[in-house]
């Protein structure tokens, strides 16, 4: 029975540096298949998380000043500006009037890195993200990034049979 983090986390991580741009961050997303990733400073150390949620609340955040501001932003009928599912990152932000080339991961990134050790009990891993509401926790030893876990990991070792 495997019950380490170690024994089930993903080492092939995909991750962003700091300095990612928007451009960069869609495609890593779109080819990697992933939602989020670890985003990684200049000394190759995790200084925050990047998901897609992460993107969307700021530019709903901009929107929402924009709009505040400005009655350009605003529908004729006064509702706001509507999104169809499946609109790139670029879609989103020119609507709130953004260039979205500009934004960097660093600028949209969740600073506050919540990780597990690798010889954390899945149990304890499994709890973290139920806790604290989150997908995916990276993995850290030495302050370096060795893998990431993700809900999905854990309910793949639950459905193997696996205590958490």
């Amino acid at each position: 029975m495997v019950s380490r983090v170690a024994d089930v986390m993903q080492s092939n991580v995909v991750s962003l540096s700091v300095h990612a741009r928007m451009p960069e961050i869609e495609r890593v997303f779109g080819t990697s298949g992933v939602s989020g990733c670890p985003v990684i400073d200049d000394d190759g150390r995790v200084c925050g998380v990047l998901s897609r949620g992460d993107i969307i609340r700021r530019l709903c955040v901009e929107h929402a000043h924009a709009a505040m501001v400005s009655d350009y932003y605003r529908d004729p009928g006064g509702v706001g500006i509507c999104l169809a599912d499946g609109q790139s990152f670029e879609a989103i932000a020119a609507s709130a009037g953004i260039s979205a080339d500009r934004l960097r991961a660093d600028q949209l990134m969740s600073p506050e890195v919540v990780s597990v050790a690798p010889e954390e009990t899945l149990t304890s891993a499994a709890s973290l993200m139920v806790e604290r509401g989150l997908h995916r926790l990276p993995v850290i030893a030495d302050g370096r990034l060795l893998g990431v876990i993700s809900t999905f990991d854990v309910t793949c070792e639950v459905a193997r049979g696996a205590a958490p």
